[in-house]
């Protein structure tokens, strides 16, 4: 949508709303994503072991969502700043760079490929 209204320029409605569009629907993936890496640890914690490595490669399909759609939704607010809500979107995008720090420890791994708890094999991550 972005690319088919470029030629119309700045102030055209259908360009605003495609910019819009450019920004939100990849700060929704990064958000979706978020949201079920955020669910993950309760879903290993009954992990079949068997399948502990598919649910680990899903895990970092998800990642990669949350860190593609964070990407392109901050690109797309520095190439258009005045498109939007730029004040929400800052603020949206603040709590998910904030999820991809856990800390030192993260329980996403730990369950899945804790030699201790006998699952996936014990291959640390």
């Amino acid at each position: 949508a972005v690319l088919e209204s470029r030629p119309q320029g700045h102030g055209i409605p259908a360009t605003d709303e495609a910019r819009r569009r450019a920004i939100e629907v990849p700060l929704q993936v990064a958000e979706a994503c978020h949201l079920l890496l955020s669910r993950l640890p309760g879903i290993l914690d009954l992990c079949w072991p068997p399948v502990a490595p598919d649910l680990q490669v899903g895990q970092w399909l998800l990642e990669v969502g949350l860190r593609a759609g964070l990407s392109a939704a901050e690109g797309n607010m520095r190439a258009w700043p005045d498109a939007g809500e730029p004040g929400l979107w800052q603020a949206r995008l603040g709590a998910l760079r904030q999820a991809l720090d856990p800390g030192p420890a993260c329980p996403l791994f730990a369950c899945c490929y804790d030699p201790a708890n006998n699952r996936g094999g014990g291959t640390p991550v």
